[in-house]
């Protein structure tokens, strides 16, 4: 920041008189521009002494530590000019909230209502991650219907919101959710039956739906296909294993009596 003098010439008596501005310079695109920060009014100090109380006001502003030794008459002024900035602001800010107080209309709280709210926040959430899975395209693969996979989307995001039955899900979506507000297909009205065999269909789609899905997110998270080996020659397990017909005692080579997988 630097002080920047101004002349104004008055236009009746022809004079004219000089201000100072506390002005920063900023670059707008290729060209360099300049703000004003503080108005100093006329200011009777040498050049000298004009930097040093640029440096002085920017520091206060900036809310920094002066490195240089202040002289008290620098000091004074600093404190004048900085008790008149925060004076002007202060009014500034008044005459701005007043002006938007204008255009206020006052409110009876006691009046005020609210009808058919409707939860928004999981449904936003829900809903970028059902678009970003791609599972209106993996249902369509799986020959649902544009109303099926409206359905089935209340059905599955219904489940993650607010888990519960069909039944329920489907009293969830008519009188609770936003979700309706975010189907491709209007299933507003639409009778609980239609939830029940849509999420019978789901159930006899599950593994190709489970597939397709299970691709879909190597995409996404550019998942690899790897083969994990264990090596089961030691494996065993403590317990009788009445009902597991896999399992035969044997001694184990730590020479105790264990139940193990006969290999």
């Amino acid at each position: 920041m630097y002080i920047r003098e101004y002349k104004t010439k008055n236009k009746k008596t022809k004079s004219i008189y000089v201000t100072h501005r506390l002005v920063e310079a900023y670059r707008d695109g290729s060209k360099v521009r300049q703000r004003i920060i503080m108005h100093l009014g006329t200011l009777n100090l040498p050049k000298a002494q004009l930097k040093e109380l640029a440096y002085l006001l920017t520091c206060r502003i900036s809310g920094q530590m002066s490195v240089v030794e202040e002289n008290n008459e620098l000091t004074e002024l600093v404190d004048s000019l900085m008790q008149h900035h925060h004076f002007k602001e202060k009014k500034r800010e008044e005459i701005i909230i007043e002006q938007s107080r204008e255009d206020l209309t006052p409110v009876n709280l006691d009046t005020v209502s609210t009808a058919a709210s409707r939860t928004l926040g999981p449904e936003i959430v829900a809903n970028t991650i059902w678009e970003r899975l791609g599972l209106d395209e993996i249902l369509k693969e799986c020959r649902f219907q544009p109303k099926q996979v409206s359905i089935a989307k209340a059905l599955i995001l219904g489940r993650l919101i607010s888990p519960g039955s069909e039944l329920k899900t489907w009293r969830w979506f008519n009188n609770t959710t936003s979700l309706t507000e975010m189907m491709d297909y209007d299933i507003k009205d639409i009778g609980k039956d239609a939830f029940y065999e849509t999420g019978d269909l789901l159930l006899e789609y599950k593994k190709k739906i489970e597939l397709l899905l299970s691709e879909r997110e190597k995409v996404i998270f550019m998942l690899e296909n790897r083969i994990f080996l264990y090596d089961l020659t030691n494996t065993y397990f403590e317990g009788s294993a009445k009902n597991n017909s896999d399992a035969e005692l044997r001694k184990s080579r730590t020479n105790k009596a264990k139940v193990s997988f006969d290999m």
